[in-house]
């Protein structure tokens, strides 16, 4: 199954997704995820993936996953594993636009029952220790990095 909408970044990408694969069985693209819906769907996940080439810090989505106490496979991108790793969660790791390497990293959790109860349990406590008011100033705290080395690098430039 795969859940959600494009990312702004990503625009087409679910629509591509679904062509390409159109003759893969059993695979679902939930598109919209409405509210009422969001427990379901993390309920019957057995790991959740974060197939994202690009992000501006935390994850929501992570979030919301280690409520429902589910495993994550998530992308090694710029500072993300120091980031999440710092407010709990953790996961298995892959190289971003690497389908292999996804792969490689979804049959790691999916084959390791051991594995996979222990990621949800981390990132549930984690999930469970940090409020969203906290997950937002962590955002807006990285988002002001990103600006700060945005506006040193102009100031470099000149």
């Amino acid at each position: 199954m795969l859940a959600g909408t494009d990312s702004p970044n990503s625009a087409g990408y679910m629509a591509g997704v679904a062509t390409r694969y159109a003759d893969v069985p059993n695979l679902t693209l939930t598109g919209y995820v409405a509210e009422e819906d969001v427990a379901g769907l993390f309920s019957s996940s057995a790991v959740v993936a974060f197939p994202y080439t690009s992000t501006t810090g935390s994850s929501g989505v992570l979030h919301q996953a280690g409520e429902y106490g589910r495993a994550a496979v998530l992308p090694r991108i710029g500072d993300l594993i120091d980031i999440i790793e710092e407010e709990g969660f953790r996961g298995v790791y892959f190289e971003p636009g690497d389908p292999i390497s996804l792969a490689d990293a979804l049959a790691k959790v999916l084959d390791d029952d051991s594995l996979r109860d222990d990621l949800g349990r981390r990132n549930f406590a984690a999930a469970s220790g940090i409020p969203m008011s906290e997950v937002v100033h962590l955002h807006v705290v990285h988002v002001r990095r990103i600006l700060d080395r945005r506006m040193l690098g102009r100031a470099v430039k000149r």
